[in-house]
This record gives structure tokens, C-alpha cells and sequence, in this order.
């Protein structure tokens, strides 16, 4: 699914000066999950929002890797979470995150609708799971 969250080039990250940021302050998980919700927040009645993301930005690393991402993000003021126990409801930019994925060159989108954005959360998983196994068919190939 990384083809729907383009990749930033140097070039584009040359800009983040303004913001006390250099090309290496932004590791590549960080850059994901930021591009992704540029998009809008991730909402999970079921409180496994922490899991929607990791298939919607196609995560590499494991669920508590992603877990302590988001930890450290929030530290630094990039993003919030409603967490209950171990349970994430809900994961969205703040107004820093939202201008950091700007200068790394992400579309910010306006904040959807719920009905929408779950929607297309959805949508988004799908592409995932359809790609990975198409994946699987080609390596048998």
C-alpha cells in the first residue's frame, strides 16, 4: 500500500529548517505514520486504532515498535491519542504534526467526516491485504 503515501525526496525536506528540523531528524517510520494521518485521524470504536494505522501506513516494524513510535511522537507534541488501558480509540495530528507533514511535502487533508474516513480507512486495508496477497501469488510464480 506505500503507493498511496508518497515518499519524500531530499529536496522537499531541504524546507523543514523553518521548523528547527534537519533531513535526518525525520526517520522514515516517523515520515509514515505522519503522511498517513495528514490524511485525518484514525478511529476505532473497538479501541484498535494503534492496529489501523499499522496496516493503513503498510508498517514494516511490529505492533509494540509502532506503539512506542506514537509514545515518542507524542512526547514531542506531533500527535495525541485517547488511549484507555491498552486500548487506542483514536490517533490524530496535532497543529505541530500537521505543519511538520506539510514541510515534509505530505497532503493535509481536511479532517473527513467519521462515516467517510472509516470508510476509507477500510478501503485502505483492503488495498493492503489484496496487494500482500498478490504478492504471495507472484512469488509462487
Amino acid at each position: 500500500m506505500s503507493h498511496l503515501y508518497r515518499w519524500v525526496s531530499v529536496s522537499t525536506l531541504s524546507g523543514l529548517n523553518g521548523y528547527g528540523l534537519g533531513v535526518r531528524s525525520v526517520a522514515p517510520p516517523r515520515r509514515k505514520v505522519l503522511e498517513v494521518l495528514a490524511h485525518g485521524k484514525i478511529v476505532s470504536p473497538d479501541g484498535r486504532a494503534t492496529s489501523a494505522l499499522h496496516d493503513a501506513a503498510n508498517y514494516d516494524g511490529s505492533m509494540t515498535a509502532l506503539t512506542q513510535l506514537l509514545g515518542s511522537m507524542e512526547r514531542d507534541g506531533l500527535v495525541v491519542r485517547d488511549v484507555v488501558g491498552k486500548r487506542c480509540y483514536e490517533i490524530a495530528l496535532t497543529e505541530s504534526g500537521r505543519a511538520l507533514a506539510a514541510g515534509l511535502g505530505a497532503v493535509v487533508e481536511p479532517e473527513l467526516p467519521e462515516p467517510q474516513r472509516n470508510s476509507l480507512l477500510a478501503l485502505a486495508v483492503r488495498v493492503g491485504e489484496l496487494e500482500a496477497r498478490v504478492a504471495k501469488l507472484e512469488a509462487r510464480a
